[in-house]
């Protein structure tokens, strides 16, 4: 083998970048959703939900950390059909992006043009259960565009 080929098998670390937080989302203590906040909300706005949490205080919104986050009212499997369903819809986008520890994963985001949607659950059924010190402010700057 050359010595121009065995670069080829060389793999090298990937280093998330270091995310500052939006100062009206700093130092948010960020807990699951509230279920019985949002028991009269479909599983599939249950999860946008969370993503949009997850956008608001710029923190990667990956398929395992969403499954932990659901462990016990939804399967794995339930959360990725979501997410599927979710994206078929425009609901939510996704992106390959750094997940932390040097990983690298796919990542969620609301799509910029539901936000208002999305935000709208956020504010009705989980802002007024949260305490005032955790709850999340919308940074239209954290939204992706199509």
């Amino acid at each position: 083998m050359k010595a121009d080929e065995e670069k080829l098998f060389i793999l090298e670390k990937i280093d998330a970048p270091k995310v500052l937080l939006p100062p009206q989302n700093q130092n948010k203590k960020f807990e699951r959703v509230d279920v019985e906040a949002m028991k009269g909300v479909s599983d599939e706005f249950k999860l946008a939900v969370q993503i949009y949490k997850f956008n608001m205080t710029k923190q990667p919104a990956y398929l395992d950390r969403l499954a932990d986050f659901f462990k016990g009212s939804m399967d794995d499997g339930k959360v990725l059909r979501l997410l599927h369903f979710l994206g078929d819809f425009g609901i939510v986008e996704s992106a390959y992006g750094g997940i932390g520890d040097g990983r690298a994963g796919k990542l969620f985001y609301v799509d910029s043009g539901e936000v208002w949607e999305i935000r709208k659950v956020y504010e009705t059924y989980v802002r007024p259960y949260e305490k005032p010190e955790d709850q999340i402010d919308y940074v239209p700057d954290l939204m992706i565009e199509k």
